[in-house]
Order: C-alpha cells, then structure tokens, then sequence
C-alpha cells in the first residue's frame, strides 16, 4: 500500500515519536529539573504579561479619554450660556460638533445630529447623571459596539464678559469615541504575548532538558565506570582525578563503595581458599581409603566405586574452587571446545538431550565450563522429565541454553533462585548451592547466567567465544 503524499511512516516516524516522548517524558532527573524551569518562568510570564496587560489597557483608556476630551473641548467653544438661554456657534463648515457629540442644557438636547437610539439614550442618562458639575464623567457601554462616553460641564457666560457666573442653566457636553480599534489593539498585543510565551516556555523547557542532560553526564560517567569497575577491576579508584567539588565528593563516595567491595571479595575468596584447602586432605584420606576397599581377591567391594567416584568429583569442584578465587580479572584465561564438555556432562547425566555444533569453542577452561552447566542440568532433571542442552553463536558471544519440560520460572522467582540457600524445590534435597555457584563462575569468566521465564525451565548461560 503506498503512503499518502505528506504523510512519514516507517522507521523516521518511529525515531521521532520516540525523541518526543524523551523531551516530554518527566520520570528523568533532567525531565523533572527542565519541568520546573518551565513552570518558573512561565509563572513570570503570567505575571509579567498581566502587569502589561494592565498598563496597555491604562494607556489605551488614557488615549480614549484625551481623544474625547479634545473633542468635548472643541464642542465647548461653541456653546455659550447666558441668563437668557443657550446658543451654539455651529458654523455648516465646522465638524467639530458632529453625530458623536450632543449639548444638554438641563438634561434637555440642545443639539446633536442624533434624538434616538442606544448610544443618544446612553450619552443622555451621563447627562443627566453628570448635571453640569464642575470636572468630567466617563462611561463605557456597549449599544451594540464599545463606546465610551465623556461627559463636561459648560460654564456660563458673565454679563461683562467673564465667564465663571452662575446661571440658571446646568450645560453639559457629551462626546463619543468607539473603542473597538483600542479592543482590537489590546487583543493583539494579548494573543501575541500568550503566543510569545508558550514559544519562550517551551524553548526554556527544551534547552533546560539538554543544559541538565550535558550537567548531569558526568554523574552518569562515574556511576557508570563504577559499575564497571566493580564487576571487573574492583582495584581501580577514581583517586584524586581533576573533577568540579561536587563530583569530587561523589567520586570520593564511589571509592569508599568500591573499596568496601573489594574488601568483601577479598574475604570471600579467602574463605573459599581456606575451605577448599582444608577439604582437599580428607578427600585425599577418602580416595585412598575407598581404593584399598577390596576382598581377598582384589576386587573393590560394593559401594567404594561410588565411593571414590563421588570423592574424585568433589576434589575437581574443589580445584575449580581455589582457581575461580585465584582469580583477578573477569576474564578467565583457556579455552575449551564445547562439544566434548557437553558430551561429558550427559555422560554424567543420562537421558540428557545435546545439540551442539561441532566447531563451537569458548574463551573459558572445560572444567570450568563443566561446574556452571553441572547445576543447571541437575536443577533441570529434578524439575523436568525432559532435558535438553543446546549451544550456538550469538553475535560476539556464545548461548548455551538448559531446557526442561518442567513448570519452568515465575518472574518473581528469576533472581531469586539465584541466592544462595533458596531452593525452590526443597522437596528434592537441594541445598540451593549449586545456582549461585555457577553464575559466580560464569561471571568471573566474563560471561552471565540468567534465567528465562515461560512454558518450560530455562537457563540461559553466556560465555566469551574461544
């Protein structure tokens, strides 16, 4: 099906859906830091823009008023008022008194193009509110569009000449001016400064998100090679390296976890050492006992072939032990072909199923190998009738993967059958030993073991390749 011209599908549209989710997603440090910026100066902004708006909306009315009050001045120099009555000076060529002015003279129109109508009603009634009083009265009103009103009282003219005398008659002029170019004028500058402010709020929003995404990629490095450092160098220290005060005390922190750590493996593979040294002479003392086990025919007696079968596995668990806790660097020196270890261990293991190819090797000793998958095929026959092994190239490492028939691994249960004690069958007499063993192993080699939910037990064993 082709794609509507305009329209973007496929992989760009994926990448751009996916960064704008990344700008807007707030579960972040950097995204929760940029929101409140954000929100800071858009709060000035609201501030700001309603102050301005106040001002703008003072001035526009102050230049209404001065528009009207020039009119209603010019229309003033045209009344006169004597004790003998009111007369207007409205020369044909003289607009200054035209449809939006009126002259009251005790609430009565005196003159003024327009007698009926909303605005003639509404300039009649601030007429009359304003009485001839001394100053000036405005009013808006909306008959139907924006007006405003003004309002001024006319003085009377004195018998020689003065004015200022009072007189029977209270003259009031009203001038109109419609405000709608004023409106208008106040919306735009609005909509343009809410217009202007959703621009600014969102460039403040985006580039705060990138100054505290480049501010915190420090503090992502040391998390990172710490991380590093603990599973493979736990020796190295960031020590005394040239970091702004903050990192520094963050980097100092790191070096007392990291220092922590290495103290702990220390003592754990002392411990191992010390454990499989002392164990390896009575398992001595055993193998000989269990060889000289024979009749008078020199025939071994029933019970020393297992007897010394098992003693002799044990003392190779126990070499692997001392060399797995010998050891200083992720990556175990060797190199094995997979085949004849897998061969071996269903050799051990009977009805175990082995798919492997032939030329597949990994940078890890065979008996190495033979303690990680040892556990992994004997927690499979006790949970499955079915067991099946299989090795492959996967990229730049190599998948062996440990399949029963079983009821396989809840999720709560992957890292969890991972500590050591936890069996999740105690029924079958295992002493939830043999799991974590072999995923220390694995790990001391460079590679991982982890477990794989769904239909089925699955263990899935990763090495460096040979």
């Amino acid at each position: 099906m082709r794609t509507p011209t305009g329209a973007t599908s496929g992989p760009g549209r994926t990448r751009l859906s996916s960064t704008a989710r990344g700008l807007v997603r707030t579960s972040t440090l950097r995204g929760r830091l940029a929101l409140l910026a954000a929100l800071a100066v858009g709060g000035w902004l609201l501030v700001m823009g309603a102050a301005v708006h106040a001002v703008l909306s003072h001035q526009l009315s102050a230049q209404a008023d001065s528009v009207l009050a020039a009119h209603a001045e010019a229309v003033a120099s045209t009344v006169h008022v004597a004790p003998g009555g009111v007369r207007v000076d409205s020369p044909q060529d003289d607009d200054a008194l035209d449809t939006d002015a009126w002259v009251f003279a005790d609430g009565r129109l005196v003159e003024g193009a327009t007698r009926s109508g909303a605005l003639y009603a509404a300039a009649a009634d601030l007429a009359r509110v304003q009485g001839g009083r001394h100053g000036a009265a405005t009013r808006d009103v909306d008959v139907p569009h924006d007006y405003r009103l003004y309002a001024m009282a006319v003085q009377r003219d004195g018998a020689d000449g003065t004015t200022g005398a009072p007189g029977p008659a209270r003259v009031t002029v009203v001038t109109a001016v419609g405000t709608g170019p004023y409106s208008t004028a106040q919306r735009a500058a609005l909509l343009a400064s809410a217009v202007l402010a959703v621009l600014v709020v969102a460039g403040v929003y985006v580039l705060a998100r990138l100054v505290v995404a480049r501010a915190l990629s420090p503090v992502s490095g040391l998390a990172q090679q710490a991380a590093a450092w603990s599973a493979s160098a736990p020796s190295r220290r960031f020590g005394a390296a040239r970091l702004p005060a903050e990192l520094a005390h963050l980097a100092g922190s790191l070096d007392e976890m990291l220092d922590r750590l290495s103290a702990v493996l220390r003592h754990e593979q002392r411990l191992t050492a010390e454990l499989s040294h002392e164990l390896r002479t009575p398992l001595a003392r055993i193998l000989a006992e269990g060889e000289l086990l024979v009749d008078a025919e020199g025939r071994q007696l029933p019970g020393a072939a297992a007897i010394t079968a098992t003693a002799t596995e044990m003392s190779a668990l126990l070499d692997t032990l001392l060399r797995a806790a010998r050891a200083e660097a992720a990556t175990t020196p060797g190199r094995a072909e997979l085949a004849p270890v897998l061969a071996r261990v269903a050799e051990r293991a009977p009805g175990v199923e082995v798919e492997v190819p032939a030329a597949l090797s990994v940078g890890v000793e065979g008996e190495l190998v033979e303690r990680m998958l040892a556990p992994l095929v004997d927690n499979a026959r006790r949970h499955g009738s079915a067991v099946r092994v299989t090795a492959a190239r996967a990229g730049r490492e190599v998948v062996v993967d440990v399949v029963d028939d079983g009821a396989g691994l809840a999720a709560a249960d992957l890292e969890r059958v991972f500590e050591p004690g936890v069996s999740l069958a105690p029924g079958h007499g295992g002493a939830g030993l043999g799991l974590p063993l072999a995923r220390r192993l694995a790990r001391a080699a460079g590679g991982e073991l982890v477990g794989v939910p769904g239909p089925g037990g699955r263990f899935r064993l990763t090495l460096p390749p040979g």
